[in-house]
């Protein structure tokens, strides 16, 4: 049985929850709204709450890392993004700072900073008002930082990376995001985590969570890889890679992979 689940279902989802009833993806809609409208919707507090609880015990050493709220004591690497991050951290000459936009509440840098310690990291949040003002008052330090925009993060230190892990499939216009952090011209934009239709075809879907992690239903969209590339190259990015998620592995009609790109004066 655990050889079937594993075939049916990503490794993303066994390292979530053994009890996966409820879980998956529904739907095929042509408007972000109308999957919105169809979702069951979500307590925002009970989620912000569970995921502080979950970064306070990384912090303090109880668990070894966090995602979405859910807690390991193995630390699940995407190595992918760390050997990106490393690329990036010798191109700017063990300078780095980067925006992570979606961040949370640091997931991402508590999982990698073993590996970044070396560098004169600066580690930027860009996140929902709530997140930012836990951020800035508990876990805000020298090289963590939280803010409310792009702008103010890049205004703060000029911007060598911009993070986009599980982010882009939220949002319901990815590309006008990506024309934002076109805006403040970081070196890189380094995507992951991010599931790619395999049929090249953009679609929205509602995306149910399990309840043992918390009830929750929110409209996500399977993007199109080509769709994607195109658009880097139109607001100035080469692409160096792409590169699939180990962390999420493929379901359904989706494959989740990365992209990292470089702007084009600097390459």
């Amino acid at each position: 049985m655990k050889k079937i689940l594993k075939k049916l279902l990503p490794p993303f989802v066994l390292y979530y929850a053994r009890a996966l009833f409820g879980y998956g993806y529904s739907g095929n809609y042509l408007k972000w709204d109308d999957a919105a409208t169809a979702c069951e919707g979500y307590d925002s507090e009970i989620i912000f709450e569970k995921v502080k609880t979950a970064v306070l015990a990384v912090k303090n050493g109880d668990a070894a890392c966090e995602r979405d709220s859910v807690l390991f004591d193995k630390i699940v690497y995407s190595w992918p993004m760390l050997a990106s991050l490393m690329y990036a951290a010798a191109y700017c000459k063990g300078n780095l700072h980067v925006v992570d936009f979606g961040g949370s509440l640091g997931s991402s840098y508590f999982q990698n900073k073993k590996f970044l310690k070396s560098l004169n990291l600066h580690w930027s949040i860009v996140e929902q008002p709530k997140f930012v003002a836990f951020g800035q008052q508990v876990l805000q330090n020298d090289q963590l930082k939280f803010y409310p925009t792009l702008h103010e993060a890049s205004a703060a230190m000029a911007t060598d990376l911009v993070l986009l892990s599980s982010v882009l499939q939220y949002l319901e216009n990815p590309y006008a995001i990506l024309d934002e952090i076109a805006n403040i011209s970081p070196k890189f934009i380094l995507i992951d985590r991010t599931p790619f239709s395999l049929d090249e075809k953009e679609t929205i879907k509602i995306q149910n969570v399990p309840t043992s992690i918390y009830k929750a239903s929110y409209p996500i969209r399977f993007i199109s890889q080509s769709k994607l590339l195109s658009y880097l190259e139109k607001i100035g990015y080469n692409v160096l890679e792409k590169f699939d998620s180990d962390i999420d592995g493929d379901t359904n009609n989706v494959r989740f992979g990365g992209i990292m790109a470089q702007k084009v004066s600097n390459a």
